[in-house]
């Protein structure tokens, strides 16, 4: 059975300027209290495996060590295959692909940002369609500066997440994933057989912050099936799911084990 939760909507004016003053403004100084971002260092690798970053786009026989690069150069439609840990971020503004491989001599697909900004910035018009689908990956690394929305994946678009980790990300408002809306519709975001785990948002929305509509446009939805939010933080509230929009809950779903709370709005 289908779970639904609506959030309580801010106009867009108040979400646009600054993302937020009220609450978002106390969320900035809720992280400043805590001591701004926190950067993560990777445990050493015991595996003999290559964590080499290969990305590969079959339609044009070519690959590439740069995600960015490889996003820039892909046709909308595309499907990028993703082996070892590619470290950076990228920004995506058309529909694309991008799974993850695991063949003999390399180790789990993993995109880690290794710097400011989220891990992956869709930036797709709302209204196109697929959008951007992630298969068997892991999203880890990201810390969104002030301002910013989703420390591992900022949305704006359709984005469908299949087999996927976000952990280990920051911001100060959704440590895993922040979903906006950009005046058209509200970004939708589907997370099937996935995870959201071990993020941190200094201020609201530690797994997922969820941003409200506006009269011209509706919120963002969110929606989980057999996905699982759990062990995140946030500074202010809403440690597993900051919910201004709409959050659906499916199959065996579940936001546990977050703090201070688990689902705010």
């Amino acid at each position: 059975m289908a779970v639904q939760q609506v959030g309580c909507a801010r106009s867009r004016d108040a979400a646009k300027a600054g993302r937020a003053p009220g609450r978002r403004l106390a969320a900035l100084a809720a992280a400043t209290a805590l001591g701004g971002g926190v950067w993560l260092a990777a445990a050493p690798m015991a595996s003999a495996a290559t964590s080499h970053c290969l990305i590969i786009n079959n339609a044009i026989d070519t690959s590439y060590t740069s995600l960015q690069a490889a996003v820039t150069a892909a046709a909308s439609g595309a499907t990028l295959w993703v082996r070892g840990t590619c470290t950076g971020t990228a920004t995506i503004s058309t529909s694309l692909t991008i799974t993850g491989q695991q063949p003999a001599g390399f180790t789990a697909p993993t995109l880690s940002g290794g710097g400011p900004g989220p891990v992956l910035d869709i930036e797709i018009n709302p209204l196109a369609v697929p959008g951007v689908t992630l298969n068997n990956l892991t999203v880890t690394g990201g810390n969104a500066p002030s301002g910013f929305e989703g420390g591992g994946i900022f949305d704006i678009g359709h984005l469908t997440l299949n087999n996927v980790a976000v952990s280990g990300n920051t911001a100060v408002l959704g440590g895993g994933i922040g979903v906006e809306d950009e005046g058209v519709i509200g970004g939708i975001v589907t997370l099937n057989n996935s995870t959201v785990a071990g993020n941190t948002a200094f201020g609201l929305g530690g797994g997922i912050f969820i941003a409200g509509g506006s009269p011209a446009s509706p919120a963002p939805v969110v929606t989980l099936n057999d996905s699982t939010v759990t062990g995140n933080t946030a500074g202010a509230s809403g440690g597993g799911v900051l919910n201004d929009g709409s959050l659906i809950l499916n199959g065996t779903s579940s936001v546990t084990g977050n703090t201070p709370d688990d689902i705010s709005s």
